[in-house]
């Protein structure tokens, strides 16, 4: 059989999420073919095993299926390596044990599942000389650790001196396991928790900050990082120390504010912390809230001048000069607001030139509402004309498979004056969504303060 139709079929059989399938292609294959295409039979049997470990990842396996799953993870590793001998995966098998660990409602099947990890991960270190895997196993004995409740100093040493020898070359992946291990330690119910958090965190910034001084781009991974740890805290950090917490990642976050790159993925990334950063400012921190947008701004509009074809970047610039509009509202005059939206329709006009997406064009047209609520009260019927033809375009694109654009073209005609108008849409609205067996119940417009005028109609 030639090799590339080998190929193809083994990759056919691995987003099929079939393993009997593929385990019986794989067997009419000669010791030859074998041979020739060992890396194409690894390589599905890898993807087949990432697809459904990210099923699992996702929660999409019902959980009294979750424990029959892993082992179905097993059976994917134990037909690779019967194929192929040398093929061990070791740490996939101790991702495996580690679910299982989790799933296991008993101490004793909780401690055995992750013993065997730790195996596993030792394993791979001693057969594999990627750093990164030490802090696999020193996650794994960590676990051992808050499920024993013996934390000693030995045992914490050496779960230290295996985070630093992962960190000793950059890595995303080892940055966020060792911090997040760092934090870990203080919601652990031992005397001396704190100080070893302390201890971790020292080395950890250590570490994280000589590797920030080469690419400085690691500040944000990191200020990331820890705003990801207070998010899903859950209140297990006190809030003076949560607060300590989230001025240092503001401080990280600031050293790549004049960040220089053209790579549009990490200005987007730039941009989205920024701007994530900002929305979390309270109203006593205007001025920090409107810099912060400003930079997200700065960081979006760049993306867009490299790549104007993507409606995101357009999207994501505009939505930054609207937050600065509501912020500014109060003090700037007509002219000034008139001058901040008038910059920010060129995003949607250049792209618009390149693709004429939904996605855009509701986003275009909502955009031109803010426009004249915020510059003239409603009281601009250019600018409501021109949303009104955006939310045609969105409409026909759409082929009445979204309520979006009947809600502007609604709200476009109430605001014109035109009430009939406005609930003649709302009702060809209700009926096209009920040719697709959509119940509509104008969910959407009774909270929208914008047609409280009409919320009596369409309440009774």
């Amino acid at each position: 059989m030639e090799k590339e139709i080998i190929e193809a079929q083994l990759e056919q059989l691995a987003s099929g999420h079939d393993l009997g399938e593929l385990d019986d292609f794989v067997r009419q294959l000669s010791q030859p073919e074998l041979i020739v295409n060992k890396a194409a039979v690894v390589d599905s049997y890898l993807a087949l095993y990432h697809v459904a470990l990210f099923d699992l990842d996702c929660d999409r396996i019902r959980d009294v299926d979750k424990e029959d799953f892993v082992s179905f993870l097993f059976e994917i590793l134990s037909s690779l390596e019967k194929i192929y001998p040398d093929q061990v995966q070791y740490t996939l098998k101790a991702v495996c044990y580690k679910y299982l660990s989790s799933l296991k409602t008993d101490s004793a099947g909780k401690l055995s599942n992750i013993q065997k990890a730790i195996d596993e991960d030792t394993l791979a270190l001693q057969h594999d000389d990627d750093v990164r895997l030490n802090a696999d196993l020193a996650n794994a004995l960590l676990e051992r650790m808050m499920l024993t409740k013996q934390f000693e100093a030995k045992g914490l040493t050496e779960i230290l001196q295996l985070f630093t020898i992962a960190f000793s070359s950059y890595s995303e992946e080892v940055l966020n396991n060792f911090l997040q291990a760092s934090f870990r330690l203080l919601g652990l119910s031992f005397p001396s928790s704190q100080k070893w958090h302390g201890i971790f965190m020292d080395q950890f910034n250590t570490l994280a900050s000589g590797f920030a001084q080469k690419d400085s781009f690691i500040y944000l991974k990191w200020s990331d990082s820890l705003f990801k740890i207070l998010e899903y805290s859950e209140g297990g950090i006190a809030d003076d120390y949560a607060q300590k917490t989230t001025n240092h990642a503001i401080e990280l976050l600031e050293c790549v504010a004049d960040y220089q790159t053209d790579n549009t993925e990490q200005l987007n990334q730039l941009g989205r912390s920024f701007e994530k950063v900002a929305e979390n400012f309270g109203s006593d921190l205007r001025l920090e809230k409107l810099r912060f947008h400003k930079v997200a701004f700065d960081f979006f509009a760049r993306a867009h001048a490299i790549n104007p074809a993507a409606w995101t970047f357009s999207v994501y610039a505009t939505n930054e000069l609207l937050s600065m509009a509501r912020i500014r509202k109060g003090e700037y005059d007509q002219a000034k607001l008139i001058e901040l939206f008038e910059g920010g329709l060129k995003f949607f006009s250049t792209t618009f030139e390149y693709e004429h997406g939904i996605t855009l064009s509701l986003r275009w047209g909502e955009y031109l509402l803010e426009y004249a609520r915020l510059a003239y009260d409603f009281k601009s019927p250019e600018i409501l004309e021109k949303a009104e033809s955006i939310f045609l375009h969105a409409k026909q694109v759409g082929e009445g498979h979204y309520t979006a654009p009947f809600v502007g073209l609604a709200k476009v005609a109430l605001k014109l004056g035109d009430r009939q108008r406005c609930l003649a849409i709302l009702q060809e609205c209700k009926s096209v969504m009920k040719s697709i067996s959509l119940d509509y119940k104008f969910e959407n417009i009774l909270t929208d303060s914008d047609f409280k005028e009409i919320w009596p109609e369409l309440a009774g």
